[in-house]
């Protein structure tokens, strides 16, 4: 099997916000018991509620990898081209998407700056972890607060060294920080 399309545009209006997909590119093969996945496209979305004060997220998008036959399992690399919204602005964060057996698995994927970043859900017992290790990350090297953040952009000059873990059960609402 082969799919391919060029050049798509996709618009969804829904009560939750608006989405649009523009020039999408993509390409999807088998390659014996998986998929190979390949994406380009522009995104922007307008949430409707101003979740958290978002109002808008404008970026590119990147995406190769594959995707087992039956979905179960998948290792993605998802790149964004210039993140911009009203609250952050980040130029390419490029990240490993991973599923492998019901765990889905989001890290920064290793470059010039000192931080790591992952992010993991298990769908068995709908618990999201968050965590990160810093030496020596100066946030300002790596983005910028949007224009509804731009007061404390001097907090971006800080030197972090550290790390933390926060854990959060979807059914219980409960969570531990480290």
């Amino acid at each position: 099997i082969r799919l391919s399309g060029k050049n798509l545009r996709i618009s969804v209006n829904d009560p939750l916000g608006n989405l649009t997909i523009d020039r999408l590119f993509f390409q999807i093969r088998n390659i014996g018991q998986a998929y190979e996945v390949q994406v380009r496209c522009g995104i922007i979305a307008i949430p409707a509620g101003r979740s958290f004060g978002l109002k808008h997220v404008e970026t590119g998008l990147r995406i190769d990898g594959t995707v087992e036959r039956t979905f179960a399992s998948s290792d993605l690399r998802v790149r964004f081209d210039s993140l911009t919204s009203n609250l952050l602005n980040v130029a390419r964060p490029t990240f490993r998407v991973t599923l492998r057996d019901g765990m889905w698995q989001l890290r920064k994927i290793q470059d010039k700056a000192p931080l790591d970043l992952q992010a993991s859900y298990d769908q068995s017992s709908e618990r999201v972890r968050l965590s990160f290790v810093a030496d020596q990350f100066r946030p300002e090297y790596y983005f910028t607060f949007g224009p509804d953040l731009e007061r404390y952009a001097p907090w971006l000059t800080s030197v972090v060294s550290g790390n933390a873990s926060l854990s959060y059960s979807l059914p219980t609402h409960g969570f531990t920080y480290n």
